[in-house]
């Protein structure tokens, strides 16, 4: 099995103090990762139709977008772009179980709670088997993707 590092989290998120605010927090937890921030869907699915067929992406949607709700999002994502190099799923500061039910029938692959940092992602890794965190020696982490 061949492993890729994550380079780039593409972030849905219609606030650019959280999306700043996640970017500072996973620079000071020494993420080794690229925060992509998108302020609205068709940003996203601009990225995603540039990435291809064969780059890997790792998304994760503000569950309260202002125009379309997040759970909306991921179900039309995975609508459009069935494939296996896409992990999409909700972040946000709710904790209602009916949010996590929700995200789960719209096809999320996760549902991890805001702010996006090294405690979120490492949900995420726990969420899908085939991301892994890795720390270095110097104490940079890094997402791995095992293809």
């Amino acid at each position: 099995m061949a492993e890729q590092i994550v380079k780039q989290i593409h972030y849905l998120e219609d606030s650019n103090d959280e999306a700043f605010l996640s970017e500072l927090l996973l620079e000071n937890q020494k993420v080794a990762v690229h925060l992509n921030h998108h302020s609205n869907f068709d940003q996203l699915k601009k990225a995603i139709a540039e990435a291809g067929e064969s780059e890997l992406m790792l998304i994760l949607v503000d569950l309260n977008m202002p125009v379309v709700r997040g759970t909306e999002v991921i179900s039309k994502t995975l609508e459009q772009n069935a494939r296996d190099n896409i992990l999409i799923g909700i972040c946000s500061g709710s904790e209602d179980p009916a949010d996590k039910r929700n995200a789960s029938e719209s096809g999320a692959h996760f549902f991890v709670n805001k702010p996006l940092d090294l405690r979120s992602l490492g949900d995420v890794c726990e969420a899908c088997e085939v991301l892994k965190m890795r720390q270095s020696e110097t104490g940079e982490t890094t997402i791995v993707w095992a293809t």
